[in-house]
C-alpha cells in the first residue's frame, strides 16, 4: 500500500501551486478540521460491522461512548440521541463538532484521547493520537499530542 504522507502532487512538483501555508496557531482551516473529523470518524464512529439503523441501546459500548461525548464533553441533552439510532448519533456528533471553535476542536480530541478503554469503540489499528499527530503535522498545525495532551510545538 502506498502512503500518502509523502505524496507530492504534480502542481507542487512543477511549481504551479506551492501549497505551503502558515503555521496554524490561532485557528484551524477547513482542511485541518475535516482531517481531524475523518480521524475521529475512522477511529471511533465508523462501525462498518453494524448497520446505521442499529439502536444505540442495543450496543452497550456505543451507548457508553456517546454518553461520554454528548453528556460529558458537549453537555447537551442527548436522551433523544442515546435512545435513537447510530446514524442519528453520528450526525449529531458531527454537527456539534463542526460548530466547535478552533480551540475547542483541540479540547475535543484531547478528551477523546483521555477516554478510558472501557468507553472506547476503537475501530482502527493505529492509535488515535498517532493519526492525529500525522494530520496535525501535515496540515501545519502549531500543536501536537504529547502524552495524550495537546501541546504547542515551537
Amino acid at each position: 500500500m502506498v502512503s500518502s504522507e509523502n505524496f507530492e502532487c504534480f502542481s507542487i512538483r512543477e511549481g504551479i501551486n506551492n501549497d505551503e501555508k502558515e503555521l496554524q496557531s490561532k485557528g484551524i482551516d477547513d482542511k485541518l478540521r475535516n482531517s481531524i473529523w475523518n480521524i475521529v470518524f475512522m477511529c471511533y464512529l465508523d462501525t462498518g460491522k453494524l448497520p446505521s439503523s442499529v439502536s444505540i441501546q442495543e450496543e452497550k459500548s456505543l451507548k457508553k461512548f456517546f454518553e461520554h461525548i454528548l453528556y460529558i464533553f458537549f453537555k447537551v441533552p442527548g436522551d433523544n440521541i442515546i435512545n435513537g439510532y447510530l446514524s442519528n448519533a453520528i450526525e449529531e456528533t458531527r454537527e456539534l463538532f463542526y460548530d466547535l471553535k478552533w480551540n475547542e476542536v483541540y479540547d475535543f480530541i484531547e478528551f477523546l484521547a483521555s477516554l478510558p478503554d472501557d468507553v472506547i469503540c476503537k475501530n482502527h489499528e493505529n492509535s488515535f493520537v498517532e493519526l492525529c499527530n500525522k494530520v496535525l503535522k501535515r496540515e501545519n498545525s502549531a500543536y501536537k499530542f504529547v502524552n495524550k495532551k495537546i501541546a504547542r510545538i515551537d
